[in-house]
């Protein structure tokens, strides 16, 4: 997309009118009154980025899926109705709120914990690298928890609708309080970078002092097959790999001095505390292993629902046409999402990663005792 702060004739009536003609058609029932020219052409954005939003959620939004108005089936929805019977309780305690009590009744492991400090995400006004967002996992629900913050952040994983988003309030009630979030999610998390499908992010940044990403250095979507070197970008990681090199543990002091991370002062990190204060957190780490399954498991995710036969059946009944494609196209398509998640099923897609320290794991340690239980 355009930007138009690069434009040397930003905000003038030419670039106005020029602007206006690219994008009319998505405009022309809109009427800008006695406006600046800057204020109409921010106007004009903020219409265009609108449009975009709706068109990308306009597959899974129309009949018969209906995503935001049909009844969910993940383990968050499964949790709240247990609740609601009386069948389960949760508890709050001062330090965590409700988080340690929801990872109780789910069976996500402390041992999943990994640290982003960049601001990417719902709470951003409480994420910096002095108090990184923690992210805790298993096979099919996320939950992000900040100091002090509002809610904790959850996304699960659908069978039938894909990732689905909640948040739970972290004030002390009688009953937890849930409420499903669509519209403010779906913002990123039904994008392009999900493949046009409600779905999870792991993304790589460049980050300032303050965990506020540099957008003009660009930023990475990560997943397998990810180059070791544009991984992490924002996150705490702790863990060896040897010569290899990433972007996590580092931020750019001042990017009009330098663009570049000094990544080797972010290398073979075992431990955090001269970055930020341990004690909030459930566990010391943000372990590198936890981080490679998160990219890699979020990834599966995207691409089961994107790939699901049943829902490119549903889609197309919806009308002729999906997003401008002939359901035969979006067969098409599906088709070749399903040889990619064959390629990340059997490792073959996957960047290759050497000398990983993996002997004292606590999430490996974690995975073997839940298997033998």
């Amino acid at each position: 997309m355009w930007d138009g702060s690069g434009d040397p004739s930003y905000g003038s009536p030419g670039f106005n009118e020029r602007f206006c003609q690219k994008t009319r058609p998505n405009i022309r029932h809109i009427k800008v009154l006695s406006m600046k020219p800057y204020l109409q052409t921010l106007t004009y954005i903020v219409i265009l980025l609108s449009a975009n939003v709706s068109s990308a959620q306009l597959d899974f939004e129309q009949e018969p899926i209906r995503y935001s108005s049909a009844t969910a089936t993940d383990p968050i929805a499964r949790l709240i109705e247990l609740i609601k019977s009386g069948e389960t309780t949760m508890t709050w305690e001062p330090k965590h709120g409700y988080l340690t009590s929801l990872m109780k009744e789910l069976e996500v492991p402390e041992s999943s914990q990994v640290l982003v400090f960049s601001k990417t995400s719902l709470q951003i006004s409480r994420i910096t690298p002095k108090t990184p967002r923690a992210v805790y996992f298993n096979d099919d629900v996320y939950l992000g928890w900040v100091q002090n913050g509002d809610v904790v952040e959850i996304s699960a994983a659908d069978p039938h609708l894909g990732a689905t988003f909640y948040t739970l309030d972290q004030r002390i009630t009688d009953t937890p309080v849930f409420a499903r979030e669509t519209a403010k999610c779906l913002q990123c998390h039904g994008s392009s970078h999900t493949r046009r499908t409600p779905g999870h992010i792991v993304r790589s940044v460049f980050p300032d002092a303050g965990g506020q990403p540099v957008y003009r250095l660009g930023t990475h979507l990560t997943d397998d097959t990810s180059p070791f070197s544009e991984r992490w970008g924002g996150w705490y990681v702790t863990g060896t790999h040897g010569r290899q090199r990433h972007m996590g543990n580092c931020i750019l002091a001042d990017d009009s001095v330098s663009e570049k991370l000094n990544v080797e002062s972010g290398a073979n990190v075992t431990e955090l505390s001269s970055h930020f204060q341990l004690r909030p957190y459930l566990t010391p780490h943000s372990d590198i292993v936890a981080l490679m399954v998160l990219e890699h498991q979020a990834t599966m995710h995207n691409i089961l629902t994107a790939a699901n036969p049943w829902a490119d059946y549903r889609q197309g009944l919806a009308g002729e046409r999906v997003s401008g494609n002939t359901l035969y196209d979006r067969l098409a398509q599906s088709g070749a999402q399903r040889g990619q998640l064959a390629g990340l099923m059997i490792g073959s897609t996957v960047t290759p990663l050497k000398k990983l320290g993996l002997n004292q794991n606590l999430l490996i340690a974690d995975f073997h005792r839940r298997r033998r239980m």
